[in-house]
C-alpha cells in the first residue's frame, strides 16, 4: 500500500497521554505495519532496530506504545484497527474482482447473438443460395398491399414496423430464483446475527439486484464488507437488513464504492 488515511479525532483522543517522542514512535510502527501488512516482529531487538530506536529514552517509548496501544501473539504485536483496516482492504479487494467478473459476464452473454460478417460468412452464403427463389416470392407477397389506402403489406410483422405503432408485446419477467434468493438472506442472517425471514418484504430487493445482474458471491460481499464497517456501530448496525443493502440506489452505491479500487493501485487506510 502507498497511503493510509489519518482520523485526527480518534488519534488524539486515543494518544493524548504520549509524549512527543513517543508519538513519533507511534507513527513510525504504525507506518511499518500497514506497508507490510502484517504484524511488527516479536524480536524486540530486530524492531528497535528497524525503527532506528538507539538511545534507552527511544527504546522506552518503544517499549510504552507496544504496551498501550498492541498485543503481542505468536505472529508478534498486532493492532486491532490495523487488522480490522487490512482485512476491510482484501474485501474490497475481492468485491472489485467479483464486480468485474460480473459486468464481464453480462457484456459476453449480450454478444454472444452478434456475430461478425467473417463467422457468419460461409453459411449465410450457402443458406442464400439454397432459399434465393424462396426468398424471392416470400418477400414479394410479403409487399402486396392488402389495403389500397394505407399500403399496408400482407405481412403483419412487416406492418407493425412500417406502420410506426408503438409494439404492445408483454415482456417477459426475470424468472424468480428463491433458492439463490435464500441463500443471501442465509448469509446475512449468519454474518449479523439476525432472523430475517425469507418472506416477499425481504426477498423482493434481493431478486431485485439478480435481475440487474449482480451475482450471488459480489452481494455476499457486500455483506462483509458492510458488515465489517457497521457490525460494532450503534448508529449504522440497524442498517444491516434487506430493505438497506439491497435498495437499488444504496446497494449500486455500496458496490460502487468498493468496486472502483483495482486490487494493485493505491490503498487507503484509517489509523
Amino acid at each position: 500500500m502507498h497511503h493510509y488515511r489519518h482520523h485526527i479525532g480518534d488519534y488524539r483522543k486515543d494518544t493524548a497521554h504520549l509524549s512527543l517522542l513517543e508519538h513519533g514512535v507511534y507513527r513510525q510502527m504504525l507506518d511499518m505495519y500497514y506497508t507490510n501488512e502484517n504484524p511488527l516482529t516479536p524480536d524486540d531487538a530486530a524492531l528497535m532496530r528497524s525503527l532506528c530506536a538507539r538511545s534507552a529514552d527511544e527504546q522506552q517509548a518503544v517499549k510504552n506504545v507496544l504496551q498501550d496501544f498492541f498485543t503481542l501473539s505468536e505472529n508478534g504485536y498486532s493492532h486491532k484497527r490495523c487488522e480490522k483496516e487490512i482485512a476491510s482492504l482484501y474485501v474490497k479487494s475481492e468485491l472489485a474482482r467479483a464486480s468485474a467478473k460480473a459486468r464481464w459476464e453480462i457484456e459476453r452473454r449480450n454478444a454472444e447473438p452478434m456475430r461478425t460478417h467473417s463467422d457468419g460468412n460461409a453459411n449465410a452464403l450457402e443458406s442464400a443460395l439454397e432459399n434465393d427463389a424462396n426468398a424471392s416470392k416470400s418477400d414479394a407477397n410479403c409487399m402486396l398491399p392488402s389495403n389500397p389506402v394505407t399500403q399496408l403489406p400482407n405481412n403483419p410483422e412487416k406492418s407493425k414496423a412500417l406502420s410506426g405503432k408503438p409494439d404492445h408485446t408483454p415482456v417477459k419477467k426475470p424468472k424468480f430464483n428463491g433458492e439463490e434468493c435464500s441463500a443471501v438472506l442465509d448469509y446475512l442472517n449468519e454474518k449479523v446475527g439476525s432472523r430475517f425471514k425469507p418472506v416477499k418484504a425481504n426477498l423482493q430487493f434481493i431478486q431485485a439486484r439478480f435481475n440487474e445482474g449482480a451475482t450471488l458471491d459480489e452481494m455476499k460481499l457486500v455483506i462483509d464488507a458492510k458488515a465489517a464497517e457497521w457490525i460494532n456501530d450503534p448508529k449504522n448496525s440497524k442498517y444491516l437488513r434487506p430493505e438497506t443493502l439491497f435498495n437499488a440506489t444504496k446497494y449500486a452505491s455500496y458496490a460502487g464504492q468498493l468496486s472502483v479500487m483495482p486490487a494493485k493501485v493505491e490503498r487507503g487506510f484509517v489509523c
